[in-house]
C-alpha cells in the first residue's frame, strides 16, 4: 500500500480541500519524507490562493509519483495520523530504551508522561461543539437512547424479601447498597436471607471474606429450609453434624435444586483475607455481569471493612 503521505497529497490534488486539512491541524511535522512537497503546496496557495495541480506539483518533483486513491480525504488522513502516530510511539520507545539505563529514571519518567500527553492532544480525534446550535446529532442519539432504555434497560427492582426495603429501597440495577451494624448484629444472616430470596428471580454471588463456602451454605440451606421448606435445620446443627436427618436434607437440596432455575454462587478467601484487593473484588463482579448479563441480580461482599 502507498505511503500515507503520498496518498493524502494526491487526494488534495484532487480535492482542492486545503482548508479541511489545515482544520485536521495538519502542518508540516506531519509530513517526514515528503515535507518540502507539503511546503511547496502551502506555499502555492499563499501566493496564488489554489492548491497545486498534480503536474504542477510534478514538474516540480519529477521523481514523485501520485497514485490514485480511490478513498475519500478522510480516509487518507486518518491513515497519515496513524502513520505518524506510530513513528512517534516508536522513536519515544527508542528515546527510553537509549536512556533508561544511565538516565535519572524520575526525569525520564515525566519526560515520557510530557510526550504521551503531547501525543494526546495531538492526535486527540473529539472535536469541540457548539451544543447550543448543534443539537440535531445529540437529539438523535437521545431517541436512540429512550427507546434503548424503555426496551431492554428500564432498572427492574429485584425483590430482597423485605417489604419495607422492596418497597421504599429497592435494591434495582445499578445501586451500590451498604449495610452498617454493629459486631454480632445479623448483618451477614440478614444479607444470607436476602440471597436465599433473589435467587427465585436471578443469579446472585456471594464474596465471602469471612465465612467458607461450606459455613455460608450451612446457613442459606437453614434460612430455606425454615422459610421455604418447614424444616427445622439449623446452621449450628449442619455445621457441627449433629440433629441432621441426612435424608431429609438430602430430599430438601435437590427439591430446591429442582425449584430453583438460577444458581447462588459463593467465592471465599476464608484464611486469605489479607491477600484480598478491591481490584479482584471488581474482577470477580464483571465476571458474573459477563457471564450471566440481564440474568445476574445481585453481587454481596461480607464484607467491605476486610478488603485491602
Amino acid at each position: 500500500m502507498a505511503n500515507a503521505e503520498i496518498q493524502t497529497i494526491s487526494k488534495l490534488c484532487e480535492t482542492k480541500d486545503l482548508g479541511f486539512l489545515i482544520e485536521e491541524g495538519v502542518d508540516s511535522s506531519w509530513f517526514l519524507g515528503y515535507r518540502s512537497t507539503w511546503e511547496f503546496i502551502i506555499q502555492h496557495n499563499q501566493d496564488y490562493g489554489s492548491v497545486p495541480s498534480a503536474g504542477a506539483i510534478l514538474s516540480q518533483f519529477p521523481d514523485l509519483e501520485l497514485p490514485a486513491v480511490d478513498e475519500s480525504l478522510e480516509w487518507a488522513i486518518d491513515r497519515l495520523k496513524n502513520q505518524l502516530l506510530r513513528y512517534s510511539l516508536k522513536a519515544l520507545s527508542e528515546k527510553v530504551l537509549n536512556e533508561v539505563d544511565e538516565a535519572d529514571p524520575n526525569k525520564l519518567l515525566l519526560q515520557v508522561v510530557d510526550s504521551v500527553y503531547a501525543l494526546s492532544v495531538k492526535f486527540d480525534e473529539r472535536k469541540d461543539q457548539d451544543i447550543i446550535h448543534d443539537y440535531a446529532s445529540r437529539l438523535d442519539k437521545t431517541e436512540e437512547q429512550v427507546a434503548y432504555y424503555t426496551e431492554y434497560k428500564k432498572p427492574k427492582a429485584i425483590s430482597v424479601g423485605f417489604d419495607k426495603i422492596d418497597n421504599k429501597a429497592p435494591f434495582v440495577d445499578g445501586n451500590l447498597i451498604t449495610f452498617i451494624g454493629d459486631t454480632g448484629s445479623f448483618k451477614s444472616y440478614i444479607i444470607q436471607w436476602m440471597a436465599m430470596h433473589a435467587v427465585f428471580q436471578k443469579h446472585v454471588a456471594i464474596a465471602s471474606l469471612e465465612m467458607t463456602k461450606h459455613e455460608v451454605g450451612w446457613r442459606i440451606d437453614s434460612i430455606y429450609a425454615h422459610h421455604h421448606a418447614g424444616l427445622k435445620l439449623s446452621n449450628s446443627g449442619l455445621s457441627k453434624g449433629s440433629d441432621v436427618d441426612l435424608g431429609e436434607y438430602r430430599a430438601m437440596l435437590e427439591k430446591r435444586a429442582g425449584e430453583i432455575p438460577y444458581g447462588l454462587w459463593v467465592s471465599d478467601t476464608a484464611g486469605s483475607v489479607a491477600d484480598v484487593t478491591s481490584s479482584q473484588i471488581i474482577a470477580k463482579f464483571d465476571h458474573y455481569v459477563r457471564k450471566f448479563r440481564d440474568d445476574f441480580g445481585l453481587f454481596i461482599v461480607d464484607y467491605t471493612s476486610l478488603i485491602r
